[in-house]
Formats: structure tokens, sequence, C-alpha cells
């Protein structure tokens, strides 16, 4: 019951964001982005860990750039 509980308040926290990923989808979605061409965004809520490596290798290894905003309509919501 206790996992179930978490799952479910993860999900809720992130559909109350109105995140387009979760913090588990972040840093996957850095390479991608990285490799695309033109501009991609993604809504999320606090940055991971993972996520600030991530986008520090992409940004050495592609020479692209990142930027990341909070979002000014949504307390806790960032824009990658």
């Amino acid at each position: 019951d206790a996992a179930a509980d978490e799952a479910v308040d993860h999900v809720l926290e992130t559909e109350a964001l109105r995140a387009g990923a979760d913090c588990y989808l972040q840093d996957q979605l850095i390479i991608f982005m990285a490799l695309a061409t033109g501009r991609s965004s993604f809504s999320t809520g606090e940055l991971t860990l993972h996520t600030r490596t991530a986008i520090h290798f992409a940004e050495a290894l592609a020479e692209v750039k990142f930027t990341v905003e909070e979002d000014a309509d949504t307390a806790g919501r960032f824009i990658v």
C-alpha cells in the first residue's frame, strides 16, 4: 500500500505542475534534445542532479547550449 500511495502522490504532483516530464524522464530527454535539429523544450519540476549532469555533458560533447527557466505562471515548474 505504501508503494502505491507514493506512486499516486508522484503522479498527482507532476500533474499539478502541468509538467511534460517527471523527475524520472527529464534526464533521459537531454541527449535527444542535444542531437535534435532546431529548438527543443519541455516542462518539468525541480531538476534532478542526473538532469543537471546530463545537461553539463551534452553541452560539452555536442556543443549545444541549454537554458533552464522557472515558469512564471506555475511555482516549482521549470522549462528546459
